[in-house]
């Protein structure tokens, strides 16, 4: 059994995702929906308030632009969350975690794993399917756009209500929890995403207060060349809404030997001393 949980803000996507659920799902279930048209509270309150009413052991959280495709998913979920070791599921995720501030996709795409068809504002629909032919993989980070949890792992580590809007609650929640369970990626859920997410002003200025809250993570692996690509694509993003001093002060606390390595480290010094 599951209980649906929906962020909304538009009546026509609510109508439509509703419509697909009823098509798609088996297994008797309830769609808690947080109408968030006036209060505009974070997404992190209006998912921990819905929780707090579910009735189900099983939740799953999904964003409203979104349409089941394949019918019987829920049967899959339910199935994956019977293993008292899964902790997140989702249907877009990467295998490395990060030291330095990003979100869940990696420049490197062997890392990331996607089954997605996508709608663009301007082309017609495209599926991203770079899961690499596993129907399961153990990831760390996942899209927020679908996630599914078993109600005891909510209930230890609910949404960070400290990260304010709509950005980097996915990967603050799979982070933690990836500490002691093993986040998982599925390609048994096809959904039809409608919207491309925006990467703004303020989803660069919440990631950076997600990633310093984890300057002391046990992070037990580490790639130097992975860290280093990642914070210089982050760094160039962020020169778009910031000078280069404001851009250098807010990535300072990154820009470290344990996180860069050697040769990144003194790199990165040298690329900020000389950018323009």
């Amino acid at each position: 059994m599951l209980s649906i949980i929906i962020c909304s803000i538009n009546n026509d996507f609510l109508n439509r995702i509703k419509k697909s659920i009823f098509n798609s799902v088996k297994v008797p279930y309830e769609i808690i929906v947080f109408d968030n048209t006036d209060s505009k509270l974070p997404i992190t309150k209006t998912y921990n308030l819905s929780a707090l009413k579910a009735r189900y052991d099983n939740l799953v959280f999904v964003h409203e632009d979104v349409e089941f495709l394949n019918y019987g998913w829920d049967k899959n979920i339910i199935r994956i969350l019977q293993d008292l070791r899964v902790g997140i599921v989702g249907i877009a995720g990467s295998t490395y975690l990060p030291s330095v501030p990003s979100g869940w996709y990696l420049l490197q795409q062997v890392y990331n794993h996607v089954f997605i068809h996508q709608g663009f504002k301007y082309d017609e629909q495209e599926v991203r399917f770079d899961n690499h032919g596993e129907d399961l993989t153990s990831v760390y980070l996942l899209d927020g756009v679908f996630l599914a949890m078993r109600k005891d792992i909510w209930k230890r580590f609910e949404f960070n209500e400290k990260l304010n809007g709509f950005h980097a609650y996915d990967v603050d929640i799979c982070q933690r929890v990836s500490a002691y369970y093993q986040n998982v990626f599925t390609n048994q859920i096809e959904i039809l995403h409608h919207s491309e997410g925006n990467v703004d002003k303020t989803y660069f200025d919440t990631i950076l207060h997600y990633k310093k809250q984890y300057l002391d993570f046990d992070y037990k692996k580490r790639n130097y060349e992975i860290e280093y690509v990642q914070l210089l694509e982050f760094y160039k993003q962020l020169r778009c809404h910031y000078d280069k001093h404001d851009c250098k002060e807010k990535i300072r606390p990154f820009i470290k030997l344990k996180y860069l390595g050697f040769r990144g480290y003194f790199s990165f010094k040298k690329m900020l001393m000389y950018a323009k």
